[in-house]
């Protein structure tokens, strides 16, 4: 449906994973109440703060699948030195511990399937029936895991990445291991991501002379970010159309995840608000325990598998 070159290929690894969540998902966020429910507001606890901006968080989450496993999560991360600490507890619905995972890779496998929901999500909203180009802004592990996700999901082979002003290539080979086309921008105009069709970033500065404003991306219409908005700057939420995974939990924090922001922009609710007047999309995907909770019971049923090359 979305792209041309995968039509007619062999099921991608992460197809009825994603199909299996994106359904999951969509009956989750059907109300704010049963969002809640499935997905009650995580606990954050800034641990350090660099220049006002928290660098050190820890953050902990319970979240419920459909069917009634859970999970009670912990995880810190550690912008400053770059590492993230995670622990997943499932839990049966006989209340039972069913298996714990630790930096196994199951937060970045929950991003890359929830990042390529909001991708497909925001591609109808904008009317949009294919893309052929996705800018990547950071090249850490997870947005490794955005990028094989939507090149597994959706057929698309053309990304442009874009690592910190330190290494703008970082991980490169990580990328090319299964895109046959990767293009580093290093540009002062980003031309190369002006090129693409959406936008994924998964980075944040700590400096509000850092961030990228809408006139340095102009051209692309989806742009999809995780956890902060401190990358994208405020005239991301002025003038694109904003939505969230779960409007509650983003609203919970909206002071720390728009730390520079002048003014508060409301927010619609992904798979449930589907009016939209721009003509650009920016999705900010705060992280729910809901998807948590799916995609651990399903790596416990051997029906996923976390990408351990990466950790």
């Amino acid at each position: 449906m979305i792209i041309e070159e995968n039509e007619g290929d062999i099921m991608g690894i992460y197809t009825l994973a994603y199909e299996k969540l994106k359904h999951d998902y969509q009956i989750a966020a059907k109300t704010a109440q049963t969002l809640d429910y499935y997905s009650p507001v995580k606990k954050v606890r800034v641990v350090k703060s660099l220049h006002g901006v928290p660098s050190v968080t820890m953050t902990k989450m319970h979240g419920e699948a459909l069917d009634g496993f859970t999970v009670d999560k912990t995880i810190c991360v550690d912008d400053e030195n770059r590492s993230t600490d995670d622990d997943v507890i499932l839990v049966d619905q006989n209340h039972h511990v069913a298996e714990r995972f630790h930096n196994v890779g199951l937060t970045r496998l929950r991003c890359g399937l929830m990042t390529s929901v909001a991708l497909e999500e925001a591609m109808h909203l904008c009317k949009m029936t294919n893309i052929r180009r996705v800018g990547i802004i950071g090249n850490g592990r997870t947005n490794i895991q955005n990028a094989e996700c939507i090149h597994d999901l959706f057929g698309v082979c053309e990304f442009v990445i874009r690592g910190s002003e330190r290494g703008r290539a970082k991980n490169l080979d990580k990328f090319r291991a299964f895109a046959k086309d990767v293009t580093v921008d290093d540009t002062a105009d980003y031309r190369y991501l002006n090129a693409c069709d959406a936008i994924i970033s998964c980075t944040s500065t700590c400096d509000p002379a850092d961030q990228i404003s809408t006139k340095d991306l102009s051209k692309p219409r989806i742009f999809i970010a995780l956890d902060t908005g401190y990358l994208f700057d405020e005239s991301f939420r002025k003038e694109c159309e904003i939505f969230s995974d779960d409007v509650d939990q983003l609203e919970a924090y909206y002071g720390e995840e728009f730390i520079f922001d002048k003014d508060k922009y409301p927010l619609k609710q992904l798979m449930k608000d589907k009016t939209v007047e721009k003509d650009r999309i920016c999705v900010y995907m705060f992280g729910i325990s809901f998807a948590d909770a799916e995609i651990a019971e399903m790596v416990y049923r051997h029906e996923v598998k976390t990408d351990d090359s990466l950790s």
